[in-house]
């Protein structure tokens, strides 16, 4: 019989092993955290190497400003929250310190429309016809923000 070595079987491992058959009974977001949970641990060394490797070579990368990090970094943690994979002690912190309208524009996701180009064009008539922003507004059926928005 051929054995192999451990590290000849790295990534290639069957994706259910025997202790972990409980997973069959269970819905795809349960078994989405679970591998997360499982795997991001390896991503995260292997983030720490592909740094260590760019610092060692002396490769620049492109720079970002903190808050498009830091927005990058919320939607990677929500995406980790919505697969469970985040505890509820973590959850906390990263509650706190996030703000609070990124957090509430992430978890009520909403598809923006806009004003069809009728409407457009009614508010530009009215507009330069010297109709107040409120009559507008009262005309079309929308704030006051939303008619000056288009204008």
């Amino acid at each position: 019989m051929n054995y192999e070595t451990y590290s000849n079987l790295v990534g290639k491992h069957a994706m259910f092993s025997p202790s972990s058959t409980n997973l069959l009974d269970k819905d795809e977001n349960y078994i989405v955290g679970f591998w997360a949970r499982k795997y991001i641990p390896e991503i995260g060394t292997a983030l720490h190497d592909i740094a260590r490797a760019h610092i060692k070579n002396s490769i620049k990368l492109t720079k970002y400003t903190k808050s498009e990090v830091l927005l990058a970094l919320i939607d990677k943690e929500w995406a980790a929250i919505q697969a469970g994979a985040i505890s509820e002690t973590k959850l906390k912190q990263i509650l706190t310190k996030a703000d609070p309208d990124r957090i509430r524009e992430l978890a009520t996701p909403r598809t923006k429309t806009g004003l069809s180009s009728g409407k457009v064009a009614l508010i530009k008539s009215m507009a330069g016809s010297n109709y107040s922003l409120a009559e507008i507004a009262e005309r079309l059926g929308v704030s006051p923000s939303t008619v000056n928005k288009y204008l």
